[in-house]
């Protein structure tokens, strides 16, 4: 029974898998001859029909019409008798294919490729015995390969006289053969083209995506260390209101008795100047006490040496405290801090 592969190697858009299958199934063990005029196509659909041919339980008889080009190749192989015409091409190359995606895609697409690669360098060291890097280097570009050198290499067992040219054949699709002679191994389909379309724009809009949740996420990341900055500006400031604070009291202490109790005002929070009242009261409070644990000579020296008020301060302090200290509080109470605070320079300090 003839068989013919008179088309590029495509489930959908030429010959494939099924369609072998079908006329095989016909043929119902009987011996074949697969007559083949192929530019090659896709190198799976390619393996699968060199597979079903070399496991046909009939005799195969392949025989290059005009050209097997890429996979076809591997479909001519498979005959136990292999037959070219005298006017008649083989082409071998490496698989390739059409790809997008990251890194990581395009590695596993090389390491995919290198494996097909393999399989085929495999297939021809096995039909024709030659040395495998003189297989690799000619696969490593296009190389037709024609009668007399296929029949030395053992690609072929025979020559067929006579001249047979691709006009002559039926149904052939010559525009395919074309297309898939310089673009064998992988093909595409027109299915395949607008899904590799379809992937190559999916990609553009996951990069695009990508690039700009990056902006977010860098512009994310400069307002924190933004925040972050103006909170360790505010602790550190604090901090150090905090430590004038505390050195501003603790320097307000006028006897030794005193450190103690300016102590109990750090910790209370008080504010520096409430502080320094605070202490001028308790120094006018325990006058007593402090002239016997200090041994001053007077209360009126204690108070002249205070650094809260001067010797003359002392003395109007003294005659009229009662009353500034009342007024003083009096614009505390009302919420006049700046007056108060200037009261508190010219009349108590």
């Amino acid at each position: 029974m003839e068989i013919k592969i008179y088309d590029g190697i495509d489930p959908i858009y030429g010959y494939g898998l099924e369609d072998l299958e079908n006329e095989l199934k016909s043929a119902n063990g009987e011996d074949v001859h697969v007559k083949i005029q192929s530019g090659g196509g896709s190198v799976f659909e390619g393996l699968a029909m060199y597979n079903t041919l070399k496991n046909y339980e009939g005799k195969v008889t392949t025989e290059i019409v005009g050209i097997s080009a890429s996979i076809a190749s591997i479909i001519f192989l498979a005959g136990s008798k292999r037959i070219v015409n005298e006017v008649g091409f083989l082409m071998i190359h490496e698989a390739w294919t059409m790809t997008a995606g990251g890194a990581s895609e395009l590695r596993e697409d090389a390491e995919l490729l290198d494996q097909i690669n393999s399989q085929i360098l495999d297939i021809y060291q096995s039909v024709t015995g030659l040395d495998r890097e003189d297989l690799k280097s000619k696969m490593s570009k296009d190389t037709y390969i024609g009668p007399s050198e296929l029949l030395e290499m053992g690609f072929v067992t025979e020559i067929k006289e006579g001249l047979q040219l691709v006009a002559s054949i039926n149904n052939f699709n010559t525009n395919s053969l074309k297309q898939t002679a310089k673009e064998p191994s992988m093909a595409m389909s027109k299915e395949e083209k607008a899904e590799f379309e379809a992937l190559k724009a999916e990609n553009v809009a996951l990069k695009t995506e990508q690039e700009a949740q990056a902006k977010l996420a860098a512009d994310k990341e400069a307002e924190i260390e933004q925040i972050k900055a103006e909170q360790d500006q505010k602790v550190s400031e604090a901090i150090k209101a905090e430590k004038e604070r505390e050195s501003g009291i603790l320097a307000a202490v006028s006897v030794p008795k005193q450190l103690e109790f300016a102590k109990k005002l750090v910790a209370e929070g008080k504010d520096l100047m409430s502080a320094k009242v605070a202490l001028l009261d308790d120094l006018n409070a325990n006058k007593e006490l402090y002239l016997k644990a200090e041994a001053t000579p007077s209360i009126e020296a204690l108070v002249s040496e205070a650094p809260l008020a001067s010797k003359a301060e002392g003395e109007v302090l003294e005659a009229s405290k009662d009353e500034l200290y009342k007024e003083y509080r009096a614009l505390k109470n009302q919420g006049e801090y700046a007056k108060a605070e200037q009261f508190f320079n010219d009349k108590l300090k």
